[in-house]
C-alpha cells in the first residue's frame, strides 16, 4: 500500500493498492521533488469518472509503468472533488498548451508547481513512451522546458478580467439578455431539445436562467424549448426511469444512453429547473420528476448525519452502466400479462437498443401508447408501477456503483436550494423534512466559528463556489421557511467572505481565501461551467441581501460586477446564464413580498408558488425590528401582504389575488 491507504477520499484510496508510490499534494511532496530534483507528476481525477478507471487498471496498476513513474518522477494523485483549486488552474495549463483538458488530467510540473507538458488519458504503451521522453527532456533539455513552464505559468496568472475590463460595460436593460438568448438559440435542438449534436449535457444554469428570463419576456418559441427540453430528458434514458436521478451526460444527442455516473451536482440543479418550469406551467408531470429524484436522493445518498454524498460511479463490477441495463431475457420473467405495453413503453427489445443490452426510456408519448395497444390509461400506469416494482427489486441485488461519500458543501447547498425550490414549487409536504435536515446538517456540520468548511471533514475552507451557493440556499431557505438564522448565517458568510475573498482592485471574488495556500496563480471563477459562475452566484447573493439587510453598498457592488461582465451577455450567454440572471434583477424594481400575520408561512408560501423568480420574500408572525422589511409594519386580527418596492409599499392587503395584481403590474415595466 502507498500512502494514499490513509486519505480522506474514496477516490485516492481506490489508488491506494497500485505500485505507483503516490503521494498526496503537499508541502512534503512539493519539498520532495526539489530534494530529488525530479519533475512532479499530478495525476487528477475523481471516482466516478470511467476513463480515470480504464488508465488506472491499464498503467497505474502495470508493475513495468509503476516502476518507470516511482524512477523519474515524484507522483502526487489529487481528488479534483476536494481541490477544485488546483484542478482549475492546471486545467487552464493544458488548454494553454493547445490541449484538450478532461479527467484524468496528467500534468507535468517543476518543482516550483510551474507546469511544462500534459494531457488526459494515455494508453500504457503511449504513456510509458511519454514518461522517458518527458523524463529526457527535463534531464537533457532543461533550460528550454524551465523556459515552457515559466510561458504556462505566466498564462495561467493572466486575468480574464484584463481583456474585460478594456471594453466599455453596456446598460444592463433586458435587451441584451434577449440578443444573447437569440444567439444562444440558433443552437437549440428543434426535435430533442437542448443544444444540437452529442454529447448532451444538462447545463442546468443555462435552463433556470431562460425560465426567469421567460416571465420578464415570454416568448413562446423559449417556453416551448424549455418544454420540450425537460420533457426529452426526462424521457431518456439519462434519466433513470426505474429509480429516479438523472446521470451527467448522454453520449448521443437523443438523451438516450447516459455516461451512468449520478453526480449530486447535477441533479439539485435539476431540482431547481424542474421546480421553476412546473411553476410556469403547472404540469404534473414535473412533480413527478421532482418526487421521484428526492426519493432517490433519500434512498442512495443521503448519510446519516443528514448531508449528500458525492456521486455514484458509473461502473459496477468494472463495466460501464452494468447495474443499470437490462437484456430481454432478464425482463420477460416480469413484463407479466402486458408484456407488448411495457415494452413498447420502455423501448425495450430482443437486440437490445444499446450494444445489445436495454437502456429504459420513454420513446412514445403515453398517448400513442394508448392508443396503438387499445388500454386505458388506469391499465398502463398499473402495468409500470407493477414493472417496477419487481425491476428495482432484481436491480437492488446486483452489485452496485461506487459510491464517493464525501460530502462537499458547494455540491449540498445546490441540494438544499433544490430540494426549497420543489417544496416551494410543488407544496408537497413529504420534501419539507428533507428541506430542514439540510439546512440543519450545514449550520451544524459544515460551519465552525463562522468559517464554511469545502467538505464535511472541516480540513479545508470552502472556495468561493461553497461560500457563494451556500449563502444562495440559506437565502432560499429563508424565504421559504422565514428562520431568522438562516439569514444571519448568510450574513455573517458574506461578511467573511468580503473580507477574505475579495479583490478591492478588480473587484470581484478569488476562488480561494486570499490569505490561504499559496498556489502559483490566483483564480476568480468568472464563467459558468457544469455549476454556475460563483461570482455571478454572488452577485444574485449581494442584490437579494440588500434588500433584506438595506445594505446600498451590497447593490452597488453586484451592479458594477454586471457591468463588467455585461460585454460577454450577447455574444455568449451559453457560459454567462448565471450573469444574465443578475442582469435580470437589475432591469427592474425588484418586489419586495412582505407578509405579516399568523398564517404567514401559508400565505407567503401561496404568493411565491406562483411563478416570480425575480423576488424578496420576508415574513413573520409579528413585526421585527430586527428584520428590515419586517419593521414598521401594522399587526391585524387578519394575516397582511405587503407589496413593496425600494421599501416603498403599496396598500396592504389580505387577498392573495390582490397582492399577485399588484406584483404583475409593476413587473410590466423595465429599466
Amino acid at each position: 500500500m502507498n500512502q494514499l491507504s490513509k486519505s480522506s477520499s474514496p477516490y485516492l484510496r481506490q489508488h491506494a493498492s497500485n505500485p505507483v508510490e503516490w503521494m498526496e499534494w503537499s508541502a512534503a511532496s512539493i519539498q520532495l521533488a526539489a530534494d530529488q530534483d525530479k519533475p512532479i507528476l499530478l495525476s487528477i481525477g475523481y471516482s466516478s469518472c470511467h476513463w480515470c478507471h480504464v488508465m488506472a487498471h491499464e498503467s497505474f496498476e502495470d508493475e513495468s509503468v509503476a516502476q518507470l513513474m516511482n524512477q523519474l518522477f515524484v507522483n502526487i494523485k489529487l481528488d479534483r472533488e476536494e481541490r477544485p483549486d488546483i484542478d482549475a488552474i492546471y486545467m487552464d495549463a493544458i488548454q494553454a498548451m493547445g490541449l484538450n483538458g478532461g479527467w484524468p488530467l496528467n500534468v507535468f510540473l517543476t518543482p516550483e508547481q510551474k507546469p511544462f507538458y500534459g494531457g488526459t488519458y494515455f494508453p500504457n504503451e503511449g504513456w510509458k513512451k511519454l514518461l522517458q521522453s518527458v523524463s529526457d527532456a527535463y534531464v537533457g533539455n532543461k533550460e528550454k522546458l524551465l523556459e515552457s513552464a515559466d510561458k504556462f505559468t505566466a498564462s495561467i496568472q493572466s486575468s480574464h478580467l484584463q481583456g474585460l475590463q478594456q471594453l466599455p460595460p453596456r446598460s444592463i436593460h433586458i435587451d441584451l439578455i434577449i440578443s444573447g438568448y437569440t444567439q444562444l438559440s440558433l443552437r437549440f435542438d428543434p426535435v430533442w431539445g437542448g443544444n444540437t449534436g452529442a454529447p448532451k449535457f444538462p447545463m442546468p444554469s443555462i435552463y433556470t436562467m431562460l425560465s426567469v428570463l421567460y416571465e420578464a419576456y415570454p416568448d413562446q418559441k423559449l417556453l416551448s424549448h424549455l418544454v420540450l427540453t425537460a420533457d426529452k430528458m426526462a424521457a431518456g434514458g439519462i434519466y433513470d426511469q426505474l429509480g429516479g436521478g438523472f446521470s451527467r451526460y448522454s453520449v448521443d444527442d437523443e438523451w438516450h444512453v447516459p455516461h451512468f455516473e449520478k453526480m449530486l451536482y447535477d441533479n439539485g440543479q435539476l431540482l431547481s429547473m424542474y421546480a421553476q418550469l412546473f411553476t410556469i406551467t403547472q404540469h404534473s408531470r414535473y412533480a413527478k420528476i421532482i418526487i421521484e429524484t428526492i426519493e432517490w436522493l433519500t434512498r442512495d445518498m443521503l448519510d446519516s448525519q443528514g448531508g449528500y454524498y458525492s456521486a455514484l460511479d458509473a461502473d459496477s463490477e468494472g463495466v460501464e452502466g452494468k447495474y443499470y441495463v437490462w437484456s430481454q431475457e432478464e425482463l420477460e420473467s416480469i413484463l407479466g400479462d402486458n408484456q407488448e405495453l411495457i415494452k413498447d413503453y420502455f423501448d425495450i427489445s430482443l437486440d437490445g437498443n444499446w450494444e445489445g443490452v436495454n437502456v429504459l426510456r420513454k420513446l412514445h408519448t403515453h398517448e400513442s401508447v394508448l392508443k396503438k395497444h387499445k388500454v386505458h390509461e388506469e391499465a398502463l400506469f398499473a402495468g409500470i408501477i407493477s414493472f417496477k416494482e419487481k425491476a428495482m427489486a432484481i436491480r437492488s441485488k446486483r452489485i452496485p456503483p461506487g459510491l464517493d461519500d464525501k460530502i462537499i458543501t458547494s455540491w449540498n447547498a445546490l441540494t438544499l436550494t433544490g430540494l426549497v425550490d420543489s417544496f416551494m414549487a410543488i407544496g408537497d409536504k413529504r420534501i419539507e423534512p428533507a428541506c430542514t435536515r439540510l439546512f440543519t446538517f450545514i449550520q451544524n456540520h459544515l460551519v465552525k466559528d463562522g468559517i464554511l468548511f469545502h467538505l464535511s471533514d472541516k480540513k479545508i475552507e470552502a472556495f468561493a463556489d461553497g461560500y457563494a451557493l451556500t449563502i444562495q440556499a440559506l437565502i432560499t431557505y429563508y424565504e421559504a421557511f422565514f428562520d431568522p438564522a438562516s439569514l444571519a448565517l448568510a450574513s455573517l458568510l458574506t461578511d467573511r467572505m468580503n473580507l477574505h475573498f475579495f479583490d478591492q482592485i478588480d473587484g470581484f471574488y478569488f476562488f480561494t481565501n486570499t490569505e490561504g495556500e499559496r498556489l502559483i496563480a490566483s483564480k476568480k471563477e468568472l464563467f459558468d461551467n457544469v455549476m454556475p459562475s460563483s461570482n455571478a452566484v454572488m452577485a444574485v447573493n449581494l442584490i437579494k441581501l440588500s434588500k433584506h439587510t438595506f445594505q446600498n453598498d451590497y447593490f452597488e457592488r453586484a451592479t458594477q460586477m454586471v457591468k463588467t461582465m455585461s460585454p460577454v451577455f450577447s455574444e455568449s450567454l451559453r457560459d454567462t446564464s448565471y450573469w444574465a440572471i443578475a442582469a435580470l434583477h437589475l432591469t427592474r424594481s425588484i418586489p419586495e413580498i412582505v407578509v405579516i400575520g399568523a398564517d404567514y408561512q401559508a400565505v407567503a408560501r401561496s404568493i411565491v408558488r406562483n411563478h416570480i423568480p425575480i423576488r424578496v420574500v420576508a415574513a413573520a408572525e409579528t413585526p421585527d425590528d430586527q428584520h428590515p422589511l419586517l419593521a414598521d409594519k401594522s399587526l391585524t386580527d387578519q394575516t397582511i401582504i405587503y407589496i413593496c418596492y425600494d421599501n416603498v409599499c403599496q396598500l396592504p392587503t389580505a387577498e392573495i389575488t390582490v397582492a399577485l395584481k399588484q406584483i404583475q403590474k409593476t413587473n410590466g415595466s423595465h429599466k
